[in-house]
């Protein structure tokens, strides 16, 4: 194991791994073993505590992310913004180092079989510098923590939000669907006007707009969304599918249209449906748009969700039904989305809405006892497992006659 090789670590930092290198050989010496097969065993001990383990679509996005801020040469602690944001950076940051170290043992294994004394030291030396990094930062005891990364930020005088990334707050300031048709029409933007009026309606997120949304009308005239859904995990994350119905006016009192009735109109040009779908450079296109309307409040595709939520939550909207709407599997997740002191009225209020899976209740629920949490249903016993015994009463102890001074 080549000590001196070309490091990728900031020059301040190599002084602090051949501090830890020079103790490990210590010990492995110490100990009688190989020093490449002690380094070896330590990666594969550090892959192993990287516990995330996203599903396809999420590991992609994660990957990318990773590749930006490595060909940036930057990494999580400098480019997070707040700590939601540092969160999902973190997470990439473990899974493409885990991705890279895994490949750099294997090429060091491949090396090592081909006879390539060379090539093996110097992939294991890079995986064992990554790892040690990885488990330093990100992983052990000693690892970056949001609270530090802020205080630090702010003892340098460096912002610690993002306004764009402020989207819970930013419902209060979202405009309505009315307006942005009329902003459209008004720049002659009628390619966004169909998008812009389903993603303030219907809250969907721009990724399920990228799929594509469905429209349809009811026997009522009322306006039904039908939306895949985006961010699914079966039987743990999301809904495979909702739809959300949306209360159109009938059409002797369209003084004074809504959008929902603008969109009725629409539907019934097309036929009996319509599908409302965007590409990703259209909806890059949209997001700007929106920053530029309304400069410093941070308005995006995603405020439009918070809107929705807050909608809701100020109409007294069930906690599962908001969850339906919004593509939840639980009704926990909505308390991330929208305040209920910023819900408006609409002419044009949510009906239905309906969801591929029941939602599961797992918020806690303030009663006049405080908070507490749902009923949890009772866990099915394994195969074969033997019955539970029902717990004995104590005995009774007989009581005496009391005492004079008692009496």
């Amino acid at each position: 194991m080549a000590t001196r090789t070309p490091s990728p670590l900031p020059r301040a930092r190599q002084a602090e791994f051949a501090r830890w290198f020079d103790a490990f050989t210590a010990g492995v010496v110490e100990r009688g073993e190989r020093v490449d097969i002690a380094v070896d065993r330590h990666i594969k001990a550090v892959l192993e505590q990287v516990r995330a383990n996203p599903n396809p679509e999420s590991r992609a996005k994660y990957l990318t992310d990773h590749a930006r801020m490595s060909a940036a040469n930057t990494e999580p602690v400098k480019l997070a913004s707040t700590a939601r944001h540092f969160d999902r950076l973190r997470t990439a940051w473990k899974v493409g180092e885990a991705e890279r170290i895994r490949a750099l043992r294997l090429a060091s294994e491949r090396a090592r079989k081909a006879g390539n004394k060379e090539e093996q030291t110097r992939s294991l030396n890079l995986a064992l510098i990554a790892a040690w990094r990885l488990q330093r930062d990100y992983i052990g005891e000693h690892r970056h923590l949001w609270q530090h990364i802020a205080a630090t930020k702010k003892a340098h005088g460096q912002p610690t939000v993002c306004a764009a990334r402020r989207k819970k707050s930013t419902a209060k300031h979202a405009p309505s669907a009315e307006q942005l048709l009329l902003m459209c029409e008004q720049r002659k933007l009628d390619h966004h006007m169909l998008p812009m009026a389903v993603l303030a309606l219907y809250g969907v997120r721009p990724a399920e707009l990228q799929k594509g949304v469905r429209l349809s009308l009811t026997g009522a005239g009322h306006v039904v969304a039908h939306v895949d859904g985006a961010k699914v995990v079966a039987g743990h994350q999301g809904q495979a599918w909702r739809t959300i119905e949306r209360q159109a006016l009938p059409i002797g009192e369209r003084v004074l249209p809504t959008a929902v009735d603008w969109l009725a109109e629409r539907i019934r040009e097309n036929g009996k449906e319509l599908m409302v779908k965007v590409d990703r450079s259209q909806m890059n296109a949209i997001r700007g748009r929106l920053l530029g309307w309304f400069e410093g409040q941070g308005i995006t595709p995603y405020s439009f969700r918070h809107r929705l939520a807050a909608d809701m939550k100020g109409g007294q909207h069930s906690r599962a039904a908001i969850a339906q709407a919004l593509g939840h599997s639980n009704d926990k997740s909505q308390a991330y989305y929208g305040y209920h002191q910023h819900g408006r009225q609409s002419r044009s209020p949510i009906v239905a809405a309906q969801a591929a899976s029941a939602v599961r209740a797992v918020a806690r629920v303030k009663a006049a006892s405080g908070w507490v949490k749902p009923a949890q249903p009772a866990a099915n016993p394994k195969p074969g497992a033997l019955p539970r015994p029902a717990p004995t009463p104590a005995p009774a102890i007989p009581r005496g006659p009391k005492m004079p001074w008692k009496r």
